[in-house]
């Protein structure tokens, strides 16, 4: 650990293994260290930043970690790698230990642009309350609003690029730019709003919250906002100048990028889906008001299924939260391999989506095709937040999957046949150290032992340590799922 102390920062990083980052900064890790060749991940906060493990970027930012220092190649930021992610919970950390919103890349991209680009809406939509500026233009010249209008994947997203467009118009339209201070965030113009005397990208309603945005991290990115691009790079951007001259964005045409009613009222369960898939809040409420069935999912074997599992899987928690208050089911699970969307969640590693299927009523230890539970989910997808979340919240530990493997198995086999031994330990440990049982009522969650924790009469999974946490249990969101956790 102590000579390979970098390498070992790099890979918990990576993994989101808690422990094991803070065992190498221990053992004397640079907390910067990145590789020197054009295709590394960057620093260890670039990726966590991109793989969205809040708790490592939170220890990080504390011990330190530079918020500017890039990737090499495109010179990626942490919060470009957030952003495009749609890690919105990474974006606030970084905003408030003072990065700047409108750091640039080696294509002069803002953070904006790269969440517009990978259609994260609600990534959108939180910079620019932030104060992001939606005037800025990249090196081709090209707009914020050009990269509304312009599908970069090639899918059809239309919702997205509508919601998008939208947020970026009125922003806009009305002309207001934002208090850098993420804690003051007041509104203002270029008149009233002063810039930063050093870098000229930061602006402040006031002296006070330069100086507070000053001391909680601007000392460290103000003049380190603009990307340094190495030879290779700048070969590229000046041939791609010299051969195709100022290249402007194709914009997908104005017929294309709005349903119409009767379109919406014909195929609202198709636009339920590819709402629910592509995190486009709008788009879920005016299908479900079209008519779409929520709970309907696709027959073939390769539907990934329900709008609340697709939600589930990518992490949208906002979506999440409004499917299940309209009434999802939280048991209806997708072909082939059967999963439920807390196995979903749980192999994604999406906490705050398993807080809330937990919170409505989704048995813990329910099973998919194999009989895993989605605490092997996330032990299979080395998910350590998710896999002490789930224990917290009384999963089981002693169970077996259909061939046999017990959880404490799960932990001892590497699926992927990477190098990952902080991750597998810290998981190991947590299911060594957990003895005791849970009231599955998640307000409650109270220990115990099999002979105090009384199962439920029907499904004979769920445990409570008194009638009236059955009851509230019940009432929930437990009466949907009863009876329907073993899979089909």
């Amino acid at each position: 650990m102590a000579r390979n102390a970098n390498g070992a920062l790099i890979d918990a990083a990576e993994n989101g293994c808690l422990r094991g980052v803070e065992a190498a900064l221990k053992a004397g890790a640079d907390i910067d260290h990145a590789q020197e060749d054009e295709e590394s991940s960057g620093t260890a906060l670039l990726i966590a930043s991109i793989k969205g493990h809040a708790d490592i970027v939170k220890l990080l930012l504390r011990k330190g970690a530079s918020i500017t220092k890039r990737n090499k190649g495109i010179s990626c930021a942490p919060l470009h790698g957030a952003a495009g992610n749609g890690h919105t919970d990474v974006v606030d950390l970084l905003v408030y230990h003072g990065a700047t919103l409108d750091i640039r890349d080696a294509f002069q991209r803002t953070p904006l642009m790269a969440a517009i680009m990978f259609k994260e809406v609600a990534t959108v939509r939180q910079l620019i309350e932030l104060g992001a500026r939606v005037d800025l233009a990249d090196a081709q010249g090209n707009t914020t609003q050009q990269y509304c209008e312009y599908n970069f994947i090639g899918e059809e997203c239309d919702w997205e690029h509508k919601v998008m467009m939208e947020l970026v118009q009125e922003a806009t339209k009305n002309k207001l730019l934002r208090c850098c201070n993420p804690t003051c965030g007041k509104p203002g113009y270029r008149s009233t709003l002063k810039l930063c005397g050093r870098c000229k990208l930061t602006r402040y309603c006031s002296r006070d919250c330069q100086k507070q945005h000053w001391s909680v991290g601007h000392k460290k990115s103000c003049g380190q906002d603009m990307c340094t691009v190495s030879d290779g790079l700048r070969t590229f951007l000046k041939m791609i100048e010299l051969v195709t001259g100022k290249f402007k964005l194709r914009a997908v045409p104005a017929t294309a990028a709005i349903l119409t009613p009767r379109d919406m009222a014909r195929n609202a369960n198709e636009a339920l889906l590819d709402a629910a898939e592509n995190g486009c809040l709008r788009g879920v409420k005016a299908a479900l008001k079209a008519g779409a069935d929520i709970d309907h999912a696709q027959e073939d074997e390769e539907s990934t299924g329900t709008a609340l599992l697709m939600a589930s899987i990518q992490g949208h928690a906002d979506i999440v939260r409004l499917l299940l208050r309209k009434g999802a089911s939280v048991t209806k699970r997708n072909k082939g391999i059967s999963c439920a969307p807390l196995h979903g969640a749980a192999g994604n590693g999406h906490t705050e989506v398993v807080d809330l299927l937990v919170h409505h009523g989704a048995t813990l230890d329910i099973r998919d095709a194999f009989l895993r539970t989605p605490l092997m989910a996330a032990i299979m997808f080395k998910e350590v937040a998710t896999v002490r979340q789930l224990i917290e919240f009384g999963a089981r530990v002693d169970l077996a999957d259909a061939q046999g493997n017990t959880t404490q198995q799960y932990c001892e086999y590497n699926f992927f046949g990477e190098d990952c031994d902080c991750a597998l330990k810290e998981m190991m440990e947590l299911v060594q150290e957990t003895k005791l049982l849970r009231c599955c009522n998640p307000t409650c969650g109270k220990p115990g032992y099999r002979s105090t924790l009384k199962l439920c009469g029907q499904c004979k999974l769920t445990r409570y340590c008194s009638r009236d946490c059955q009851k509230q249990h019940w009432s929930v969101g437990h009466k949907k799922s009863c009876g329907q956790d073993t899979c089909p």
